[in-house]
């Protein structure tokens, strides 16, 4: 019975956003903390007497003072290293519907895994029928990069007994655009599809002109084809292997996709690109990206591995942007040979931002789910 009551407990104050990382349970512990020392002024003065009922009244406010201070602290070091994410595992209860990562506890940061800084559920709802938005910290092992993302998980993670591993669909965002920002354009949870775990990963602050491993500079395409399915793979319950596996983008960053998907094809089954080139960038102005070698260059550019590498056994679906010439999107099509397999689009889409091509995303998310492993699947 008393499990119970806690496990309701916990449920109930995650659900309403008062678990021990949120920002509202720090500020409600830092306003205790400031409202018992101020109560402790002003009755120390009247406790100076002597006398039984003195002494405790003033151990007791001095204990109070003491225990929302270190309180207060205590939730901000929580929220830092993340020990206890919620009230389910600070109070032993287990709730399997509190449990998101397969290893071990959301927050947590794995070996290897992204840190997870924060969490919300859209609308303010419960994410057993929402889902949940987390925003994170990629740190690739191998590129040495960092930057921010954003992760939305299906309400279908967060079912009773969550053991289900769920399909991925990568996003890379373009150098100019806010993971947040891309996540929200796309509004995956409102595509319909296939459940599906989807996570964006920035290039924002990481130092990368474009999405390109740099001679001697920013390792950019390891960093997104290599690194951030791995951390992801590390901290979220993902399909096991490549077939549960999308990489996509929206303007630059779908020419990222394409580009990443194709470089790192073990890591991938499908690649959507929405307003992405299918060359290689340009070099920015002072800037070059390929040292000086046609060779890399070469290598860093889709049309031209479709047309001259062994082709990788992919699905890929191109959107034209509305603005953007089609004539490397025909080249690319018309290149490409089995088990590589090209899809369009039927029409032009929107622009560099992820918002234009919202309008387009059921027939996007129908595609993916064709081609995802089928959907989610239980060990």
């Amino acid at each position: 019975m008393e499990l119970s009551l806690l496990g309701r407990f916990a449920r109930l104050v995650n659900d309403i956003g008062f678990d021990l990382t949120s920002k509202k349970f720090m500020l409600l512990l830092a306003l205790l903390a400031v409202a018992s020392f101020v109560l402790l002024v002003w009755v120390w003065p009247r406790l100076s007497r002597n006398g039984l009922k003195s002494v405790l009244g003033r151990v007791g406010l001095l204990a109070l003072a003491t225990v929302t201070a270190l309180s207060s602290v205590a939730s901000v070091v929580n929220w830092d290293i993340r020990v206890y994410p919620k009230w389910s595992d600070l109070l032993g209860t287990g709730d399997g519907a509190q449990n998101i990562v397969g290893v071990a506890d959301h927050g947590v940061q794995q070996e290897g895994g992204l840190r997870v800084t924060s969490s919300s559920v859209p609308d303010g709802g419960d994410r057993a029928s929402s889902g949940q938005i987390d925003t994170v910290e990629f740190s690739g092992p191998t590129s040495g990069l960092q930057s921010t993302g954003s992760v939305y998980l299906p309400p279908q993670y967060f079912a009773e007994e969550a053991t289900t591993r769920f399909p991925v669909v990568l996003v890379a965002a373009g150098t100019d655009q806010n993971p947040e920002d891309v996540l929200k354009g796309l509004d995956p949870a409102n595509a319909g599809g296939t459940p599906a775990i989807w996570a964006v990963v920035g290039l924002s602050g990481t130092g990368a002109k474009a999405c390109v491993d740099v001679p001697g500079g920013p390792q950019a395409q390891t960093f997104v084809g290599q690194d951030a399915p791995q951390q992801l793979a590390d901290t979220y319950r993902t399909e096991a292997t490549r077939d549960g596996w999308a990489i996509a983008g929206v303007g630059d960053g779908g020419g990222c996709a394409l580009m990443a998907g194709l470089v790192d094809s073990a890591n991938f089954n499908a690649v959507v690109s929405l307003g992405g080139e299918a060359t290689a960038p340009d070099n920015p102005r002072g800037t070059d990206l390929y040292g000086g070698s046609e060779a890399i260059r070469d290598t860093t550019d889709p049309l031209w591995r479709v047309k001259n590498l062994p082709a990788p056994p992919m699905q890929i679906l191109l959107g034209q942007g509305k603005d953007q010439d089609a004539a490397g999107l025909d080249a690319l099509e018309k290149a490409a040979c089995e088990p590589t397999r090209v899809s369009r689009l039927s029409t032009t889409g929107g622009g560099n931002d992820a918002v234009s091509w919202k309008p387009r995303m059921r027939e996007v998310a129908a595609w993916l789910g064709e081609g995802l492993n089928g959907g989610a699947t239980t060990p």
